[in-house]
């Protein structure tokens, strides 16, 4: 939500969005790094060889940074989205300052 120059609360519905669909991407990110962690932890309390080759672990290594990537992305556009939006509110004040009101 953000408060608009008139003082009413609205949604931002393009940052909304834009968030809804990373945190998509995320859980799937998250639910095949669960699977991939238990099936090895599951593995291995057992006794058994692991069942990822060195080159398994070399085609995996890309999600341990895939989520702080896209925590960095989402941080980055709210910090934009609140900079266009602190533009604008500064504009409509001092259009408003400018027509007395």
């Amino acid at each position: 939500m953000i408060r608009n120059t008139d003082g009413m609360a609205i949604p931002d519905a393009e940052l909304a969005v834009a968030l809804s669909s990373m945190k998509g991407a995320l859980n799937k990110v998250r639910n095949n790094v669960t699977q991939i962690a238990k099936l090895v932890s599951d593995t291995k309390n057992k006794g058994r060889p692991q069942p990822s080759s060195q080159q398994d672990l070399i085609e995996i290594r890309p999600l341990a940074g895939f989520i702080p990537d896209r925590a960095d992305e989402a941080d980055l556009m709210v910090i934009g989205r609140r900079a266009v939006l602190k533009l604008r509110a500064c504009d409509e004040l001092r259009r408003r300052a400018g027509r007395g009101v």
